[in-house]
């Protein structure tokens, strides 16, 4: 298990809606009528089979100052091809700065007991706990999603005891409301000095569904420290046969002031539907109450980073 390094919590609450001050990344002088022009150029390369073309058109939609419509048959247009190419590798013209070891971005849909959740985590390695002086997530062009100096999101920084120099780095954001299809920016300065322009898109990276679980029940009781969960298998009504998929789950004792984790399991390209403590896993249980979370994950790349699809259920247990 990994031990904290560092935790700060935010409120995301006025997140949506506020504007940043890094530099815009879009080309100048992009009009509605080129990026008209470039939707049609983007069909027509389609047509003709050149998806390395049509990638570079659907990016230049997206830049674009085009009408909503035109922006939204340009995403349409790029979920064909992935149903129809699931591996099709996007035109990406920017690389991860040297001091980021892989970075990960997760779209995700949490139900909870009191609802359904959104949560957008934007996740990475690093060998200096602070080698990322700053970050932010923006919906294009200027709707902030998170951003680390401004307090937008939650930052955490954890580091691996067995390896010092693995440090995991998240920032994350939690809202009722999913986030929308579209063009997305990522800036990053470290502390080298280096700035990071780079951009995404989301498309169908966003789940309908999450994981139906049947132990713990909601508020379940335990007699036992060594309690079997159960959970159907899944698979996201957008899951695509090439994505790469993982199991994850983490029981956390509540109540904390700090992510208390106790227990934890996960398996890659998942068949099982159920899990003992003391058996499998990791991590041993007491009287008390829990946190458990469960979550499938599916992903492919997009560059350098890969886009992952998260569906997670939740909710509390106890043991007596």
């Amino acid at each position: 298990m990994r031990r904290k390094l560092a935790l700060s919590v935010f409120s995301v609450v006025a997140s949506i809606g506020c504007t940043s001050a890094i530099a815009n990344q879009q080309p100048k002088n992009v009009s509605a009528l080129d990026g008209a022009e470039r939707l049609e150029s983007a069909h027509a390369s389609y047509a003709k089979g050149d998806l390395k073309d049509m990638g570079l058109s659907i990016k230049s939609v997206l830049f674009s100052d085009a009408e909503p419509e035109v922006r939204d048959n340009a995403l349409k247009l790029l979920d064909r091809v992935y149903n129809e190419n699931c591996d099709y590798s996007f035109p990406v013209d920017w690389k991860l700065p040297s001091l980021i070891k892989g970075l990960y971005m997760d779209i995700g849909r949490k139900v909870e007991p009191e609802g359904v959740f959104y949560k957008t985590k934007i996740s990475g390695h690093l060998n200096d706990p602070d080698a990322i002086q700053q970050i932010t997530v923006k919906r294009y062009p200027d709707t902030v999603i998170a951003d680390k100096q401004a307090g937008i999101g939650e930052w955490e920084l954890d580091i691996d005891p067995k390896d010092p120099t693995d440090i995991y780095f998240e920032i994350a954001t939690r809202d009722s409301v999913a986030l929308t299809p579209g063009l997305y920016l990522i800036d990053i300065t470290t502390k080298d000095g280096v700035e990071t322009k780079g951009w995404f898109i989301v498309s169908d990276q966003l789940s309908s569904a999450s994981p139906v679980v049947h132990s713990p029940a909601v508020g379940e009781h335990f007699n036992g420290t060594t309690p079997a969960f159960r959970w159907n298998d899944f698979r996201s009504p957008e899951y695509k046969s090439c994505e790469s998929r993982r199991l994850r789950i983490f029981v956390a004792k509540i109540p904390s002031d700090t992510w208390d984790l106790r227990w934890s399991y996960g398996k890659n390209d998942p068949a099982q539907t159920s899990a003992n403590v003391g058996v499998d896993g990791e991590g041993t249980l007491e009287p008390g109450k829990y946190w458990f979370t469960l979550y499938y994950k599916e992903s492919r790349q997009f560059g350098e980073m890969e886009l992952s699809r998260r569906s997670e259920t939740s909710r509390q247990f106890y043991i007596d």
